[in-house]
């Protein structure tokens, strides 16, 4: 289970499954509420709505694929963290939460399909709160690695 090869294509698919979060987060952001503004209501909500839901699929796959490879990743290499210390395991505690938060945002945006055209600061906080997962697991990387390189 620790060979290099499984741990790679673990690794691509937990940063995929993070990326299908955000791809999905900012086609609403960035492409599909700001294109609809100048449209009428009438017309553009429905578009904003499939749009929503091909983007929110997307978006859940992401999430389903980063909770899977999480906790492999977390499982089996364990061994490593702890030669971090105790701030491996506050970093990664603390990006377990806020990925948590992304799946409470998703539900909640599957829940609130009645207003197609989400504000912009709701939209920025969601991708904010991905990017910081994904800030958080690069630190976290990089610390792993350099315990690794330092002996401990």
């Amino acid at each position: 289970m620790d060979s290099p090869l499984v741990v790679i294509i673990v690794r691509v698919l937990h940063i995929s499954g993070a990326a299908g979060v955000l791809i999905g987060f900012i086609t609403l952001a960035l492409i599909a509420v700001p294109a609809m503004r100048d449209v009428p209501a009438m017309t553009a909500d429905p578009i904003i709505r499939a749009i929503r839901r091909r983007a929110t699929a997307i978006a859940w796959a992401g999430a389903v694929a980063q909770f899977i490879t999480g906790t492999w990743g977390w499982i089996v290499l364990a061994p490593h963290y702890r030669q971090v210390g105790p701030v491996a395991d506050i970093l990664l505690g603390t990006k377990v939460l806020l990925a948590t938060l992304v799946v409470a945002v998703l539900f909640a945006q599957v829940e609130s399909n009645k207003d197609p055209r989400p504000g912009l600061w709701p939209t920025l906080l969601r991708v904010g709160l991905v990017l910081s997962v994904f800030v958080l697991g690069a630190i976290v990387r990089q610390l792993r690695v350099l315990a690794a390189a330092e002996g401990f």
